[in-house]
């Protein structure tokens, strides 16, 4: 217990130095690779494996994020899974998605429970909740709402 203790406290000290400008909170885990803009909030259990998060980012509590790159503002509720995902500026991903393989341009916003494989997403796009999204590519502007398949 005491040594469990200790390395939480020399982790949490690492991370100060390492992203002084980041919270990170307790049970976190950050890969040496990855890279964290200034004002980024990391949450509780959330792990970031080989990863870049612009400026402003919100990662909330047991999230894993590999692989992956987000402009700045980005928002990901609790418990989503992310795998090489590339996403630019103001992209809100809500709780319990899954993400792999995908490219996403700004101002997105993905409702929860959805899974997306392979997919490119364009400036301006809505994906609704419980959607299913495999090898697809969606333009700007586009509003995919209730529950939605695609493969």
């Amino acid at each position: 217990m005491i040594v469990t203790s200790a390395k939480n406290y020399l982790r949490a000290f690492i991370y100060k130095l390492r992203y002084p400008k980041a919270t990170i909170a307790r049970g976190a885990c950050i890969n040496s690779e990855s890279v964290l803009g200034s004002n980024t909030v990391i949450g509780e259990g959330s792990v970031l494996n080989h990863s870049t998060l612009g400026n402003d980012a919100t990662v909330h509590a047991d999230c894993t994020i590999e692989d992956s790159s987000f402009g700045q503002g980005l928002k990901i509720e609790k418990n989503a899974r992310l795998c090489n995902v590339r996403a630019g500026d103001v992209v809100n991903i809500r709780a319990d998605c899954t993400i792999s393989d995908a490219n996403l341009e700004c101002a997105i916003t993905v409702h929860s429970r959805c899974h997306l494989y392979r997919v490119t997403i364009g400036k301006y796009s809505f994906v609704a909740q419980d959607s299913q999204l495999s090898m697809v590519d969606i333009g700007r502007f586009s509003l995919l709402d209730r529950i939605c398949s695609a493969a």
